[in-house]
């Protein structure tokens, strides 16, 4: 069966969460997971959640051979986990970006804010990110990979794209 069930979804959530490298990152992600449990925000959780949903769906669409009608990759369970752990990387004051997939099978995040203003993200499989944003005039485009701490070029766009606001 392609599509991803609710019981996979819940085993990539987990290992998702769970690829911490340093011992710092993985102290870091059980209090997260601990706060996130005992204490829930309305406010952080709700935009987590809405996050969560929108990647859930997008996969969900993308999950098989061919989904858009022009030969599509589909979105693996690897790509999944990958914006999994990108998602849990994110300031948790940041607001939901649009979650889409793409035809070459990768997950895309991306925050636009109006004209020239605009950052995207997509994530292939092997946890490779490339990204693009317009901050007013200044362009910054580029390719990283997702360890343990979101790459800075990724954490410099987002600081200067909503930094006007």
């Amino acid at each position: 069966m392609s599509s991803i069930l609710l019981g996979h979804w819940s085993e990539v959530l987990y290992r998702a969460s769970n690829r911490a490298i340093t011992q710092e990152a993985q102290t870091a992600g059980r209090i997260r997971k601990f706060l996130s449990q005992a204490t829930p925000s309305v406010s952080i959780d709700q935009v987590y959640a809405q996050c969560l949903q929108s990647l859930h769906e997008a996969s969900e669409e993308a999950s098989r051979r061919n989904w858009d009608g022009y030969g599509a990759e589909p979105v693996s369970s690897a790509t999944l986990a990958q914006a999994l752990t990108f998602l849990d990387l994110l300031p948790t004051t940041l607001p939901t970006p649009d979650i889409s997939a793409h035809p070459d099978g990768e997950l895309a995040f991306e925050w636009s804010l109006g004209p020239r203003r605009l950052l995207t993200v997509s994530i292939n499989e092997s946890g490779r990110l490339s990204y693009a944003a317009l901050l007013g005039q200044a362009r910054l485009r580029g390719t990283d990979f997702l360890l343990d701490a979101l790459p800075e070029p990724i954490s410099f766009a987002l600081r200067k794209l909503y930094a006007a606001q």
